[in-house]
């Protein structure tokens, strides 16, 4: 075997005339190596990574297809027998899946679900803002399947919830928060199969071709030769010349040129021709091959042979639209039916307008067949209502035997019992929420012969937790002094994090206010010289992730120490930002404010432009000092106080808190009559524009915001503590 069939066959592949089709060994050489020797299916994350090639131009164009659907709505009405069916254009559903999230449009949703029902055959919709089986979702985001992985249980829970992981960062689902789509794979119940992951072997031997390929040419249009000598020459000669011939006539841009070799030295090829291993019809193959199994014809992606006549273009699009995108939306919206729709009622069923185009040469022939002389079934209205959706003429609903005949008579009026769309029969919606009631009375069903006796453990474990929450009444104020050490260990290295993230904007701020400084004459200079709505967004972007991770830790280790967890909800996030947005304001405002005066008493007394940035500079040296470890401190405790807070809020178990003070010297005389004030969990301490007064008889303005918890000023360090605490 030639050096080039060892190359070929190491990557799965062989010259035209050792065979017909292209082999593969099982082992990818290329650099997308998706195969498994494992015979076990590839990684989601592998499988998202394959979105390239002619895999991009499949996925794409199922995409595309689905993305165009529209969905429809309808209510399902009992009369005897019969289920009468009312079309709904406006319902909240409907809404949803249009209107999506603020981020993203329903068209945006189809596509990206098809993407990755394709790539890893698994979709997951996080319905946001539920809070069981039955609660409507505010809105619907879709997460990328290659982070998220499914936590299985024992019958009849089967699956536990579901792992969402970051960078990192763990966000754990219940099963009723999230919609999963799957293709099933028989060797999973959990998880589905994507096409890519069913296919990767011949992904990674059309990408090894390309490469081998590519190679070609970059190497200079050869795969390779051998200089040989009549004498024998020394590793150095054989360098130098392998060197120096290579620099001459190796690459693409030397291809062809005349070579010169020394005295008894000649080249002898030891390579292919792309032409011998006949690359094009290989590369053909395995296209083919890969647009098979997601079964999008070549004419649907452009890439025929030959043109096309019209009826080969629509015998695809029919094809395409009936055997590939129709069962891929049927199945879309059955899971929509079984785990969406009954959360709006027993009563609704979704549908989808069909893709497949009409088959208008048939359609013609029913049409004659339907009003044929001598052997018509239907009248002319129903005719022009059906196939056409034109509305009915005089005269036209009787059947005719013929036109020159006398009417056979008036249709009979008959109900609408099913849903038709472009001939397409759907089952009744009452199944899709039957199946949800037998679901919920199977599962009950096997939790009571496989537990039995589960009411038991559940008030036992009431009292369990009734005599935790009893313990954490009885702690001490030494007590919590221990707890107080523990949270300020816990929320004292963000005081850093956002001390550096205040520098580094004062930083860029700087620079900006001298250089509009000097832009300015001495006469005339200019006030304000900073344009603070943008250091304001600047600040809010570089301090909002941190407050998030600080108020995410310490709302669960607040909800862990009374027995509940804490969810990160929608809400939650918006009024973390506006925190962040209220420091970034007050920040800049200050500092605005300080330049203003700078600039204003320099130039009644005719300060020079020089003179004027020192005094500048020296504001910048308070902000990166004091003020930026003033402010972090302050920050810190407020946005540890407010987790905790809301996770107390969230666990409904905690009625009122408690105004906790620093064990120490340190505390203020506004702070310290503070100690031991209790408030409703869902009160404030102080209202924005309320006056405290401490106990040396000063007064205290509350004008930053409401004071739901401490900090009650700058550099304040106090915390809460439960007082209330009760499962009622």
């Amino acid at each position: 075997m030639s050096i080039i069939d060892k190359a070929l066959n190491a990557i799965g592949l062989t010259k035209k005339a050792n065979a017909d089709i292209p082999l593969s060994s099982g082992v990818s050489q290329s650099g997308f190596g998706l195969f498994n020797l494992s015979g076990t299916k590839i990684s989601a994350a592998k499988a998202m990574g394959a979105y390239n090639a002619w895999t991009y131009a499949c996925v794409r164009a199922i995409a595309e297809e689905l993305a165009k659907t529209h969905f429809k709505l309808y209510k399902v009405k009992k009369d005897k027998d019969k289920n009468i069916y009312e079309e709904i254009s406006e319902h909240p559903i409907l809404d949803l899946l249009d209107g999506v999230n603020p981020y993203q449009t329903g068209y945006e949703l189809k596509y990206l679900t098809g993407s990755h029902l394709e790539l890893t055959g698994n979709s997951y919709w996080l319905l946001d803002g539920v809070t069981d089986e039955k609660s409507q979702p505010k809105a619907l985001y879709i997460l990328n399947p290659k982070y998220i992985k499914v936590i299985p249980a024992p019958l009849p829970e089967f699956i536990k919830g579901y792992s969402y992981i970051v960078d990192g960062v763990e966000k754990t689902y219940k099963p009723y928060e999230i919609l999963h789509h799957k293709y099933p794979d028989p060797n999973n119940p959990y998880e589905g199969i994507g096409t890519v992951q069913a296919i990767a072997e011949w992904i990674d031997a059309d990408n090894a071709a390309t490469t081998m390929n590519g190679k070609y040419f970059t190497n200079g249009a050869r795969l390779g030769g051998i200089i040989t000598a009549e004498t024998a020459i020394t590793d150095g000669q054989m360098k130098v010349m392998r060197s120096s011939f290579e620099s001459l006539y190796k690459g693409k841009n030397n291809a062809y040129q005349v070579g010169i070799l020394p005295k008894g030295a000649k080249y002898e090829e030891t390579s292919a021709t792309p032409k011998d291993m006949d690359f094009s019809t290989l590369q053909q193959v395995m296209r083919d091959k890969i647009l098979g199994a997601f079964r999008v014809p070549k004419t649907i992606l452009g890439t025929a042979e030959s043109e096309t006549n019209r009826a080969t273009a629509e015998t695809a699009n029919y094809i395409f639209s009936e055997r590939t995108i129709k069962p891929k939306l049927e199945q879309i919206v059955q899971y929509l039916n079984e785990f969406l729709v009954p959360r709006y009622g027993d009563d609704l069923v979704l549908d989808f307008e069909s893709p497949t185009p009409a088959d208008r040469v048939a359609l013609m022939a029913e049409l004659t067949a339907a009003l044929g002389t001598g052997q018509a079934s239907m009248s002319v209205n129903e005719a022009r209502a059906q196939f056409f959706d034109l509305p009915p003429i005089s005269n036209g609903d009787e059947v005719m035997t013929s036109f020159n005949s006398v009417p056979l008579g008036a249709p009979e009026k008959k109900e609408n019992t099913s849903i038709s769309s472009k001939g397409t029969t759907k089952r009744p919606s009452v199944r899709y929420a039957k199946n949800a009631k037998a679901r919920k009375s199977m599962a009950t069903d096997i939790a009571e012969r496989i537990a039995k006796g589960i009411d038991d453990i559940q008030t036992k474990e009431k009292e369990i937790k009734e005599t935790s929450l009893n313990k954490i009444k009885s702690l001490t104020k030494e007590d919590y002094s221990v707890m107080y050490k523990a949270f300020f260990n816990r929320v004292t290295p963000y005081e850093k994090l956002i001390a550096t993230a205040v520098r580094k904007m004062n930083k860029d701020q700087k620079e900006e206010v001298l250089k509009n400084l000097g832009d300015n004459s001495k006469a005339n200079i200019k006030s304000p010289v900073l344009d603070t709505a943008k250091y304001v967004s600047v600040l809010i972007d570089l301090v909002t992730p941190i407050f998030t991770d600080l108020f995410s830790k310490e709302a669960d280790s607040a909800a862990k120490f009374i027995g509940t967890t804490f969810t990160l909800s929608k809400p939650v996030q918006d009024a973390i930002k506006r925190s962040a947005e209220l420091m970034s304001q007050s920040y800049n405002e200050t500092t605005v404010a300080d330049i203003t005066a700078v600039i204003s008493q320099a130039q009644l007394e005719g300060a020079s432009l020089d003179q004027v940035s020192d005094r500048i500079s020296q504001i910048y040296e308070v902000a990166d000092g004091m003020r930026a470890d003033r402010v972090a401190r302050t920050e810190t405790f407020r946005v540890g106080n407010d987790a905790t807070k809301e996770a107390w809020k969230q666990s409904e178990v905690v009625k009122t808190i408690k105004w906790y003070t620093a064990e120490d010297e340190a505390v203020c005389p506004y702070c310290g009559p503070e100690d031991g004030k209790v408030i409703d969990i869902e009160s404030d301490f102080y209202s924005k524009g309320d006056t405290v007064v401490g106990s040396d008889g000063q007064e205290l303005a509350i004008d930053y915001s409401d004071v739901g918890a401490p900090p009650l000023h700058v550099n304040c360090r106090c915390y809460i503590r439960p007082e209330d605490i009760s499962t009622d």
